[in-house]
């Protein structure tokens, strides 16, 4: 990974201030002999940030916009924002727009891990910094640096508690979104924390994390596989959406969803004990944010900087979730 310094300098400032007292007989201000001088000083440097992510209307994405947006703010720099609505082409035309506008860093979720590649090596050629977040892209030698959740462990945590809850093995369904990669390594984590334990995947498809997609495809998958036990879902907008099938199939007592994402509406219904959602895995959304604005500074103030952090995942259950809460993210 490169590093760059990109950096908006507003002044440095040196002031000596030397005042000359004409009293002989007291030393009752400042005098040759003792001058005050103020120490050099330098201003806050500014930058501008972007903020580049999948799709503002995820509840997930856009909480982890406002974090991003105050820690920005908070240390007195600009901040743009755009949301392309699951749209790859559209995220590089934004990017390239906020290139035009002077960011000097970037912080990039893509919508698609490979189609990104263009408009990294846009900021690339631009001299922006780029801090990845949540999923990976797939050319990672063109960002500077990566800040998200180990998500092939928050798919084993969910693999884990599915043996725990059917020793024997079951049928499982898989729902998912083969363009972003965090939600790749979630399944995989899942499906090979689970391998050669009995557990048979019957049926499995894209959403690409649209709820009311999810829905559909999740009803099709257990009219197809009524048998199915077990519904794991890529996130939890995923798992919203195989509530909604399995409610509409009355089949509440007969199927369980896992979700990922340990977003406050999941954790809500695994609060009320009575959902077929029974567990979802969170992740320090509000420190992922935070992180990935203080690496940027980082960057651009040409200092030290980890070139890849991993946020803490954990299980939330009915057995924890007084402990996590349900009105909020963690």
């Amino acid at each position: 990974m490169r590093r760059r310094r990109s950096m908006i300098i507003v002044s440095l400032m040196l002031v000596l201030i030397v005042v000359l007292s004409g009293c002989k007989k007291k030393n009752v201000g400042p005098s040759e002999d003792n001058p005050v001088v103020e120490e050099e000083t330098e201003e806050q440097e500014h930058y501008v940030f972007g903020y580049s992510c999948a799709d503002l209307d995820n509840p997930y994405y856009a909480s982890l916009k406002k974090v991003i947006c105050d820690a920005v703010k908070e240390g007195g720099h600009g901040f743009y924002a755009k949301d392309p609505d699951n749209n790859a082409e559209l995220q590089a035309e934004q990017i390239e727009w906020m290139i035009e506008k002077g960011i000097d860093a970037i912080i990039l979720a893509p919508v698609d891990w490979d189609k990104i590649t263009p408009a990294l090596e846009m900021l690339h050629e631009a001299n922006v910094a780029i801090i990845n977040v949540d999923t990976k892209v797939r050319e990672m030698d063109l960002v500077d640096a990566y800040v998200g959740s180990d998500n092939y462990t928050a798919g084993a945590l969910c693999g884990k508690d599915v043996m725990e809850r059917f020793p024997t093995g079951g049928k499982i369904l898989i729902l998912e979104s083969v363009g972003t990669n965090s939600l790749n390594d979630r399944i995989r984590g899942f499906e090979e924390t689970i391998a050669t334990h009995g557990f048979e995947v019957v049926g499995r498809t894209n959403t690409e994390s649209d709820v009311d997609l999810a829905a559909i495809e999740a009803k099709k998958l257990l009219t197809a596989n009524p048998d199915a036990q077990i519904i794991m879902c890529g996130n939890d907008r995923m798992a919203l959406g195989a509530l909604k099938a399995v409610e509409a199939l009355h089949m509440e007592k007969d199927v369980i969803i896992y979700g990922i994402d340990g977003s406050p509406e999941v954790k809500q219904k695994i609060a009320a004990r009575n959902s077929p959602i029974v567990a979802t895995v969170g992740q320090s959304l509000i420190s992922m944010g935070k992180t990935a604005v203080k690496v940027g500074v980082q960057i651009l103030s040409d200092k030290k900087y980890e070139e890849e952090i991993y946020e803490e995942t954990f299980l939330i259950d009915s057995g924890n979730i007084n402990t996590y809460g349900s009105d909020g993210w963690n």
